[in-house]
């Protein structure tokens, strides 16, 4: 589950440089499920919390691009403790 919100409408370059940002966006999310498992168990389903912000840019006049940061908080379904959080960039969008 993700809510994704416009943060900033840029919709600006630099002079004649070839990159213009469009807009930032943020976006809160919940991910859960489950990985090498021989079956489905709700018990074995791990799930995180997470943020994060992006932005919109035109490279090159004419390629779009994403690139976003944010940071997660998985929990352990076995001990039920929140695991450290872990943080990750991405180029392109999420899905």
């Amino acid at each position: 589950v993700e809510y994704r919100r416009p943060v900033w409408e840029i919709e600006r370059g630099w002079g004649t440089v070839p990159f213009y940002l469009r807009r930032m966006h943020g976006a809160a999310f919940v991910d859960a499920g489950q990985t090498w498992s021989g079956r489905f168990d709700v018990a074995d389903t791990f799930v995180s919390l997470g943020v994060e912000a992006s932005v919109d840019l035109v490279a090159g006049y004419s390629l779009p691009v994403t690139l976003s940061a944010g940071i997660a908080r998985p929990r352990d379904p076995r001990s039920g403790q929140w695991l450290p959080a872990a943080g990750y960039l991405r180029i392109g969008r999420s899905f």
